[in-house]
C-alpha cells in the first residue's frame, strides 16, 4: 500500500510530516475482495427504516442516484410527478447493492487498520495526530434514494474521528461531540491542535476547543448545497 511506504519514508526523515491517505472505496464499481463480502449474509441485511420518498417533499430534493445503481436495476420508475413514491427494490435483488457497500466499507476499515498498525510499529503513536473522515454520506434505499446527490442527512452526514495522543486519554478518548462540524473546519482545527500557524483569510472555524472538551458547542448549524 502506497500510504505505508510513504509513512515509512516520512518517519525516516526525522521531521514533522503530513500524509493524506485517500481511499477510493467504498465507491462503485463494487470490486471487493471476497473475504470482505463473506462477512455479510444477504438474508440478514436490514431494509431502510424509511423506504418512501416524502410525498410533500419538493421535486428538486429527489435524486435517484441512478449512476450508482444502473447495473443493479434498482430504480422503480413507477412515480407521480416524476418522483418515485415507492421503495426501491434493492434489498430483494440477488446481489443487493447494500451488500457491496458494506463489504467495501469493511475493506476500507481493514486498510485504515493497517495504517494504524504501522504507526504503532514505527513507535510514533504518541506523537501522531490521526483524523478519519469522508467527503459525503450515502443513501442505501432510504427515502427511495441511492448514492449521494441529495441534501438529506444520509448524504451530508460524514464520519469524523480525531485522535490527539498528547491530550490526556481520560479526558477525550472515545467521547462524542454534539458540535456541528463542517469539513472546511478541518484545516483550521488540525493546525491549532498541532500548534501550527494559520494563514489569514481562510474559511471555516477551528474546532480544537471541542476536541479538547467535547461538551463545547462551537457551531450549532452546518450548511450543505446540492445541486449547485
Amino acid at each position: 500500500m502506497l500510504a505505508l511506504s510513504n509513512l515509512r519514508y516520512a518517519v525516516s526523515l526525522n521531521k514533522p510530516f503530513f500524509i493524506g491517505m485517500g481511499m477510493f472505496k467504498p465507491h462503485y464499481p463494487w470490486h471487493v475482495p471476497q473475504q470482505f463480502v463473506d462477512l455479510y449474509n444477504t438474508a440478514t441485511l436490514s431494509p431502510p427504516a424509511h423506504p418512501l420518498f416524502p410525498s410533500d417533499a419538493p421535486q428538486w430534493a429527489f435524486d435517484h442516484g441512478l449512476d450508482a445503481v444502473t447495473t443493479f436495476e434498482l430504480l422503480n420508475t413507477s412515480s407521480a410527478g416524476g418522483l418515485a413514491r415507492v421503495p426501491v427494490p434493492g434489498f430483494n435483488a440477488t446481489t443487493p447493492m447494500p451488500l457491496w457497500v458494506y463489504s467495501a466499507m469493511s475493506w476500507a476499515d481493514h486498510l485504515v487498520g493497517m495504517m494504524l498498525d504501522e504507526i504503532d510499529d514505527l513507535n510514533i503513536t504518541n506523537t501522531t495526530l490521526v483524523v478519519l473522515t469522508s467527503d459525503h454520506g450515502y443513501h442505501l434505499g432510504e427515502l427511495a434514494l441511492w448514492a449521494k446527490q441529495t441534501c438529506y442527512e444520509d448524504a451530508t452526514h460524514v464520519p469524523l474521528t480525531i485522535r490527539v495522543p498528547w491530550f490526556p486519554a481520560s479526558s477525550t478518548a472515545g467521547q462524542h461531540s454534539n458540535s456541528f462540524f463542517e469539513l472546511m473546519d478541518l484545516f483550521l482545527t488540525i493546525a491549532e491542535l498541532a500548534g501550527l500557524p494559520v494563514p489569514p483569510g481562510l474559511d471555516g472555524t477551528s474546532q480544537a476547543a471541542a476536541v479538547r472538551d467535547p461538551t463545547q458547542m462551537i457551531k450549532q448549524r452546518a450548511f450543505s448545497q446540492f445541486p449547485r
